[in-house]
């Protein structure tokens, strides 16, 4: 439970939890899941205030199950808080994934898990981390394996099935690479960005130029002060080159010849972290977090960073090709 391999989740039950005036989609959502495949049950109302839900929890949950709501955004932010608390944490073995399901600010999970979501999808938190919550669906894989096709095919990337079979191999493993310095245009959604990367060992790898030539916001989670913004954006690796960047926008979309233009890679960053200090809200992506990449055939990345365009990131890269790509 404490680790998302390619953004797959391993749970056995899906604890559902509901406003007092949610009990009708609850009990949907639990019939929708069960007619599924999975283990789900209603096992408490939402209370209000953290306490008398961090009883709740503590008392009802057990390790290896994942928490979906049926509430308001309010209310989730409060599950969320009660979620983090010592007693909860010790109850079930370590922090739980959480998953809004009705409500607020969740999309519908039984469109999620029949891949018709055409909007940001609802999320999951593990250990502060957060992926879709449709991935509910998906098998779990070994540690050494990586199955994109679910993120390619999400998302539009296309040739989902031969991405899936070239990354199910360990060998395609890069290792994780700390990001020193992201640096984006205009509003962190145009613009030029470099990776610049340290290996495990210390030593520093160079990524490439990223060129942004698309972007958008795709969601806000929670309340309370959490900040967490996701961009999807279209980039090319390049090297530097004398044609105007006018020029040169229009040459990558256009997939014309860009200089010494080098391979495309896309990566899709997953799993954003969210730091929490106490007393604090959680933080969007503090020096140090790390967040789960993939690779996908088409360059694409979906990265998440504040809005002013400069953290420091650790990044997972599970690649398509050798690892002297870097």
């Amino acid at each position: 439970m404490n680790t998302l391999r390619a953004s797959k989740l391993a749970f056995e039950r899906v604890a559902v939890v509901y406003n007092p005036s949610g009990r009708s989609m609850a009990e949907a959502a639990v019939d929708e899941l069960r007619e599924h495949g999975f283990a789900a049950d209603i096992f408490g109302t939402v209370a209000g205030g953290i306490e008398p839900n961090v009883d709740m929890l503590a008392s009802n949950l057990e390790p290896g199950d994942v928490v979906g709501t049926v509430c308001g955004d309010g209310t989730f932010g409060t599950i969320v808080s009660a979620m983090r608390q010592p007693e909860v944490i010790e109850a079930t073995g370590g922090p739980l994934p959480i998953c809004p399901l009705e409500g607020g600010n969740a999309n519908d999970v039984r469109q999620s898990m029949h891949g018709r979501v055409r909007r940001a999808p609802s999320w999951v938190l593990q250990n502060g981390i957060v992926v879709p919550a449709h991935t509910l669906e998906r098998t779990v894989v070994h540690e050494d394996e990586v199955a994109v096709d679910e993120a390619v095919s999400y998302f539009g990337f296309g040739k989902t099935g031969e991405a899936s079979r070239r990354l199910a191999s360990p060998e395609y493993r890069l290792g994780t690479f700390v990001v020193k310095d992201l640096k984006l245009g205009f509003a962190s959604l145009f613009g030029d960005g470099a990776f610049d990367l340290v290996d495990n060992d210390g030593s520093e790898k160079r990524l490439g130029d990223l060129t942004v030539v698309k972007g958008r916001v795709m969601a806000k989670i929670g309340k309370f002060g959490v900040r967490h913004f996701e961009k999807e954006m279209i980039v090319a690796k390049t090297k530097p080159n004398p044609v105007s960047s006018t020029l040169g926008w229009a040459a990558i979309i256009g997939g014309l010849p860009y200089g010494k233009r080098t391979a495309q890679y896309g990566f899709t960053v997953l799993s954003p972290v969210l730091s929490h200090r106490d007393g604090e809200p959680p933080d969007l992506l503090p020096a140090g977090s790390t967040v789960d990449v993939r690779v996908a055939d088409d360059p694409y990345l979906l990265v998440t960073t504040r809005r002013s365009g400069r953290r420091v990131l650790d990044l997972t890269l599970e690649a398509n090709t050798s690892t002297d790509v870097i």
